[in-house]
């Protein structure tokens, strides 16, 4: 058969998908009844039928050899751990410790980088610091914001230096800014 080469390659890289312990086991032993098999077989729809057995065959053994290796595998892992239970409290205290690390800074990450702003057009927005509206009253900055040609919407925010003070603590200076009602209102509406 001039393609039994092609053939006995691509059956050794399919051996491929048992576990290492059942190749090592029987490979060899597969290898030989493969060929063999292909050797008998003549013609094309005896080779096509041979592999169609092939991959039946696989796909119902490589999946219970697996299990069977995962199986084995946790029974050796679980006895292990009942022998050192101190070694596995800090196995798990250092997965514990990473995995809420990792999360921890994920959700900073996530807040201050890759969530968008709450705008709806966040390119739009602009912070004007020296121009100064009508601000007397909140009539006159309402008013004002109304007739505006150039703006959709405007805000006002407030700012300057505030005393804190705790119970049994001396006060302490801070600066703080206090957006107007109508900036609270245009973030959440949007």
């Amino acid at each position: 058969m001039p393609d039994a080469g092609v053939s006995f390659r691509f059956y050794r890289w399919l051996l491929r998908l048992y576990p290492a312990g059942f190749r090592e086991n029987y490979a060899a032993s597969l290898e030989r009844q493969f060929l063999d098999e292909l050797s008998d077989s003549s013609g094309r729809f005896a080779l096509v039928m041979l592999w169609i057995r092939i991959f039946r065959d696989l796909s119902i053994s490589v999946p219970v050899q697996a299990a069977r290796e995962v199986m084995r595998d946790s029974r050796h892992a679980l006895r292990l751990w009942r022998r050192r239970p101190l070694h596995t409290g800090f196995a798990i205290g250092a997965l514990a410790i990473g995995i809420g690390a990792n999360t921890g800074v994920f959700s900073v990450v996530n807040a201050l980088l890759l969530r968008s702003l709450p705008f709806r057009d966040p390119d739009r927005l602009i912070v004007t610091h020296i121009f100064i509206p009508p601000s007397g009253s909140a009539k006159q900055f309402h008013d004002w914001r109304q007739q505006s040609s150039y703006l959709e919407d405007a805000a006002i925010i407030a700012h300057g230096d505030v005393n804190l003070a705790a119970l049994g603590n001396p006060p302490e200076s801070i600066w703080r800014k206090r957006p107007g009602t109508s900036f609270r209102c245009w973030v959440y509406n949007q």
